[in-house]
Formats: structure tokens, C-alpha cells, sequence
């Protein structure tokens, strides 16, 4: 398993200036993203057999996603 991750203020970030979708832009949602953040990817640093941080370039990750799966 493969984790794409980047620090909490770094996805808090990217949440507040999109406009895809409005999930996280009040306040309890914020809270909500937090808590299942603390929560849930200490569980997935474990399981994963690979981890990418997402803060470098799209298209750097995407060529470490692909030299991940062919290898």
C-alpha cells in the first residue's frame, strides 16, 4: 500500500482554497478532518509499504506512484 500524505496545515490549506468541493470549509468539518487525521493515518503509516509526500510537484509524484507499481 502506497500512502500520499502531506503535513495537517498543508491539506488544511489546500481544503480552504479549493472549489471542487466545499467539504471542510466550515468550521466542524475542519475539526472532523483533524481529528481523523490524528486518528486514522498513524494506522496507515503502519500498513503502508510506501510512503510520498504530496508537497513536491504532481508530476514528481506521479512518476514516484509508477516507479512504486512497477517495481
Amino acid at each position: 500500500m502506497v500512502l500520499l500524505h502531506a503535513p495537517l496545515e498543508v491539506m488544511l490549506e489546500r481544503i480552504a482554497v479549493r472549489d471542487t468541493n466545499d467539504f471542510g470549509k466550515s468550521a466542524a468539518e475542519r475539526e472532523k478532518i483533524i481529528a481523523d487525521t490524528e486518528q486514522v493515518e498513524p494506522l496507515l503509516r503502519a500498513g503502508a509499504t510506501a510512503q510520498i509526500d504530496t508537497r513536491q510537484p504532481l508530476s514528481d509524484v506521479a512518476d514516484e506512484v509508477e516507479r512504486i507499481a512497477v517495481a
